[in-house]
């Protein structure tokens, strides 16, 4: 799953107010989970601490499209009475309830994701196994451990625990985020599209994910076609597609600026991937965040890799791709050869005629009737063409 790299603090007014919801469904849970002792209290708790300070891009996006569908200059302002009634306020709280739940999404897939890559860290720092994995580590010292106690077989019995864990833990903020969508104070009509919606989204990151699975493990042919369709059911479908189109369907907007939303949400999401693949594979580290070349220790099929399979480079691509003792020098040396064979340019032109899609989409199907939303979807695509976090 994308871990996006954005700052905080480009929309202050935003992240507080999911924060706040966030934290508010949060404690419903930790109150919850005082009945069942001390040990899955502070599993909730070290859950919690691993979820605050995320970066809200999918929240985010919700929260400015909706804004943006409901300005007064538009005409489109379906609830129109601010301060005598509780009733536009209420709205705005639905869809920042909404939008959090968006983000526990997000939590559980990545729970889930970094137990399928057997992952501790993310983006260099203990994720909830690995944290959970460390402190149960630590007490377990030379003046602890007993001389009968086997130290190998103890760490095998704590990556269980923790990988259990995640698993677990991921089910039950799947399960909140569900109960934020299902409970919201929203009209019934509003609620069954949204439901289908999620429905949808769910099931599109699961298909992708497999299908990642399946590339990495050789299972299916890493054709381009089958690289760029994982990217879009993976990351595109619930990164920008459902926010966008969930804020459609809580603005009240027309079934046709839904679908145009959807449209343009899986092509911001694709290029979003892309742009990702394209960091780890020529990008600053220590700018972007991510180990360097994971994507080619990993294996991880890509549509860069994609591309180069198709050169007359691949077979000196292949040797050092995913291979076991892949040192740092390894990863220059194919940053070297995808650049020489036209794979980099091929992806960067890629991404940006996907941009270039979505600047078009807004300006010929969304500027009449929602010039605001129109300036919005624009200025979003300006601020992630070029990217590099």
């Amino acid at each position: 799953m994308v871990d996006v790299a954005a700052d905080r603090s480009t929309y202050p007014h935003y992240t507080a107010e999911i924060d706040a919801v966030l934290q508010r469904i949060m404690l419903r849970g930790r109150n919850r989970s005082t009945a069942y002792g001390p040990q899955f209290s502070h599993i909730w708790d070290l859950a919690n601490s691993c979820l605050t300070g995320g970066k809200l891009l999918r929240p985010r996006l919700l929260m400015e499209v909706f804004d943006a569908l409901t300005p007064d200059q538009d005409g489109i302002r379906w609830l129109k009475e601010p301060s005598t009634s509780s009733r536009a306020e209420v709205r705005r709280d639905a869809a920042l309830e909404i939008a959090a739940g968006i983000e526990l999404l997000h939590y559980a897939f990545v729970i889930h994701d970094d137990l399928i890559d057997e992952d501790l860290t993310r983006r260099g720092k203990p994720n909830l196994m690995g944290s959970l994995l460390k402190e149960m580590e630590e007490p377990r010292g030379m003046e602890t451990l007993g001389e009968t106690e086997n130290p190998v077989q103890n760490q095998s019995k704590d990556v269980h625990f923790v990988r259990s864990v995640g698993l677990l833990v991921g089910d039950l903020m799947l399960s909140s985020a569900h109960h934020v969508f299902a409970t919201a104070d929203l009209p019934r009509s509003a609620r069954l599209r949204l439901l289908d919606l999620v429905e949808h989204t769910v099931t599109e990151s699961c298909v992708g994910e497999l299908k990642d699975v399946g590339l990495s493990d050789g299972v299916l042919d890493p054709a381009l076609e089958a690289t760029l369709e994982m990217t879009r059911l993976k990351t595109a479908t619930y990164t920008f597609e459902f926010p966008l189109r969930a804020a459609a369907i809580l603005a009240g907007a027309s079934i046709d600026i839904e679908a145009t939303l959807a449209s343009i949400g899986r092509d911001l999401g694709v290029a979003f991937q892309l742009q990702d693949d394209i960091l780890s594979a020529f990008g600053d580290e220590f700018v972007h965040g991510k180990d360097a070349y994971s994507d080619f220790r990993e294996g991880k099929e890509t549509p860069l890799i994609a591309f180069a399979r198709t050169t007359n480079a691949w077979p000196a691509i292949q040797q050092r791709f995913g291979a076991d003792d892949f040192k740092g020098s390894d990863g220059e040396l194919l940053s070297s050869l995808l650049r020489e064979c036209g794979a980099e340019e091929f992806v960067r032109t890629m991404i940006s005629e996907l941009f270039e899609r979505v600047v078009t989409s807004a300006s010929s199907r969304l500027a009449a009737s929602s010039p605001s939303l129109a300036r919005c979807i624009v200025d979003l695509a300006a601020s992630l063409e070029g990217r590099a976090t």
